[in-house]
């Protein structure tokens, strides 16, 4: 099984658009897309043990980052 994660600011009407290409791109029997909206003081507290990604990097300066 594969999975990736975007992290990012995206606009209202691009979620709608990503939602929208994921119904028809997915097989929805098997596959997944969540959408969890966050501002930035709850994305300050992000607690990662292992492995994660580098948060100066996603905190402002890359809009979406593959992990």
């Amino acid at each position: 099984m594969q999975k990736s994660v975007f992290l990012g600011d995206v606009p209202p009407n691009r979620v709608d658009e990503i939602v929208l290409f994921s119904q028809e791109l997915l097989n929805l029997e098997t596959d997944a897309v969540y959408i969890f909206p966050m501002c930035r003081p709850d994305f300050e507290q992000v607690k990662i043990v292992g492995q994660g990604f580098d948060k100066p990097l996603v905190a402002d300066e890359v809009l979406t980052k593959v992990i």
